[in-house]
């Protein structure tokens, strides 16, 4: 079949082509620029190159296979480079090229201590001997002879140095060891290495290693911008080059971006210090076999004397505490001592201190101490009261007491006690006065009850009569048996007593009758009590009328005046009784 043919003829062309121009104008313009940019290889690469780092970007966070698909490209590249020119690769992988840093600073300080246990062990040692005596000779410490005698070798410091320039980056140095400036430190080693480089036509890659000077050599390591230098001494272990190596790049890896910027500032670099420390390591030797009976023996010895220093010491300390009690303890008077042997203390002693054991207890044995103790009276006060109770002898009921030179009782005793106590203790080294006047005769506290009974007693009478009332009469009655106690209890304490009878009148009537009719009224008490078996001689009757009488207590009540009333005497036998208060 064939197709149809167009229905637009030849006039028409040109509208067609406005036609298609209007609707298709800018898709077409499009579809050039596009057509050219992909012909276009340079404009094609510009276009990939401005998406692609977001491309592989947002690849790698999807999955692997982007890193899996580039693999055998990036191998193929450094197999290429490592042909062509290995310097630039090296120079960028160095400080990654060895292990990290394997416990440098640990090593270290275990090697320091034992080196130090080692000089500990051999303190009594012949060669510990010789050793104090070189570090005495020449003037360094004990610790600095020890370490240069028992270590194979030691990192005495650690030098990094700029490549380029020649400068000292930072510098570390061990403990007792001398210094020089390490600024001309760097720039003769600087020197030396530039010289054997011009001299003997080395390559650019070839560096001078280690520099000997006796038991002292300078293991150098270069890097490609770093210089590592440590002086050491005694031989070194090929272990200390290849940490040093280490530690030189490690410091390439921290410090890389530093080291190629530098222009003279080592500030940048302080924080190196901690690693090049770790380089200060050291080995001591081997230790030798010492003979362990020596050693036991003299240990032996060491520890024998210090006991026997030690118990003279405790010996010495516990007489100073003897002697210090007996200088504290009332009774005693320590004249002369001595230690030496079995010890001897020459003194006083009063018989009434404690006992020798009783002052020492605890302390010393009393068997180990001679005492040549003299007989003497002490006058202190605690011992004068003591001598009194041995002397006098007081009833539990009675106590003692003493105050400055008088002697004081206070309580009850018999009165025979009394009468040997006034008498004998005047006669008692340290004491001048007695005083018994606080304490009471036995007895005498009832004979002080009853006369208080009897002077609270009064009888009444009716105005102007002396007769005795039966109410009187009563209350006589019920005080008779106090009359019989009180001359009972005073003749069992040989005390002497007397009984006044005071009759009082009110105040009507004259004076003279007034005084007759109290006295016939204390009469009348008189002749009662003398016929109910009161001995007369004991009894007083004494009438006063109104001398005693008070006008505001005759208002009050003048019954209180029309009375008779007791007072009661009471003094010691065979002397003048003392009126009652």
């Amino acid at each position: 079949m064939k197709p149809a043919k167009s229905a637009i003829g030849p006039e028409d062309t040109d509208e067609w082509h406005q036609l298609r121009s209007l609707l298709l104008g800018e898709e077409q313009a499009s579809l050039s620029t596009l057509t050219a940019t992909v012909g276009d290889s340079a404009s094609l690469a510009r276009s990939v190159a401005s998406v692609l780092p977001n491309a592989v970007a947002i690849r790698a966070r999807t999955d692997d296979r982007l890193a899996i698909e580039l693999a055998p490209l990036v191998e193929a590249s450094l197999q290429q480079s490592v042909k062509t020119n290995p310097q630039p690769l090296v120079d960028a992988l160095y400080p990654l090229m060895g292990p990290a840093i394997r416990r440098s600073i640990s090593e270290a300080l275990v090697d320091m201590m034992q080196a130090f246990n080692r000089a500990v062990e051999q303190t009594l040692s012949p060669r510990a001997l010789k050793w104090r005596f070189d570090a005495w000779r020449s003037g360094q410490s004990y610790a600095s002879v020890v370490l240069l005698n028992s270590l194979v070798y030691r990192v005495e410091q650690v030098f990094l140095i700029h490549r380029r320039t020649g400068l000292l980056l930072s510098h570390v140095q061990a403990e007792h060891t001398v210094v020089q400036d390490p600024d001309m430190v760097s720039g003769m080693l600087t020197a030396i290495r530039d010289f054997v480089s011009d001299s003997f036509q080395v390559g650019q890659e070839d560096s001078v290693d280690a520099i000997r000077l006796g038991d002292l050599s300078i293991q150098v390591r270069v890097g490609p911008r770093a210089i590592l230098a440590a002086v050491v001494r005694g031989n070194a272990p090929e272990t200390l080059r290849t940490h040093l190596s280490n530690t030189l790049e490690d410091i390439h890896r921290r410090f890389g971006l530093a080291l190629a910027q530098f222009e003279g500032d080592a500030n940048g670099f302080i924080g190196t210090e901690d690693v090049l420390r770790a380089c200060l390591s050291a080995q001591a030797r081997s230790r030798e076999k010492q003979p362990w009976r020596p050693y036991a023996i003299l240990t032996l010895a060491v520890v024998l004397a210090a006991w026997l220093a030690w118990a003279q010491h405790q010996s010495a300390a516990r007489w100073d505490t003897v002697l210090a009690a007996l200088e504290h303890e009332p009774g005693y008077v320590v004249l002369e001592s001595s230690r030496t042997g079995r010890g001897t203390v020459h003194g006083l002693r009063d018989p009434l201190a404690r006992t020798p054991h009783e002052v020492i207890v605890g302390n010393l044995d009393e068997s180990m101490i001679k005492w040549d103790l003299k007989p003497y009276l002490s006058l202190e006060p605690a011992l004068v009261l003591a001598r009194a109770r041995h002397l006098l002898d007081p009833p539990a009921t009675l106590m003692l007491s003493l105050g400055g030179d008088n002697l004081r009782a206070s309580g009850t005793a018999p009165a025979s006690w009394f009468r040997d106590a006034r008498v004998r203790a005047l006669f008692i080294p340290g004491i001048r006065s007695f005083d018994d006047s606080p304490a009471l005769q036995e007895g005498q506290q009832a004979l002080t009850r009853i006369r208080a009974a009897l002077t609270a007693t009064a009888l009444y009478f009716e105005p102007g009569s002396s007769a005795l009332s039966q109410d009187d009469r009563d209350k006589l009655n019920v005080a008779l048996p106090a009359f019989r106690s009180l001359r009972d209890s005073a003749e069992n304490l040989r005390m002497d007593y007397r009984i006044e009878i005071v009759g009082r009148a009110d105040a009507p009537g004259t004076t003279a009758i007034n005084l007759q009719l109290s006295q016939a009224r204390a009469d009348a008490v008189r002749q009662f009590l003398i016929a109910h078996g009161v001995a007369s001689a004991r009894l007083r009757a004494l009438g006063v009328g109104t001398i005693e009488a008070t006008t505001a207590t005759a208002a009050a009540n003048e019954n209180l005046e029309r009375r008779v009333n007791f007072r009661i005497n009471i003094g010691p036998s065979n002397e003048p009784v003392a009126p009652a208060p």
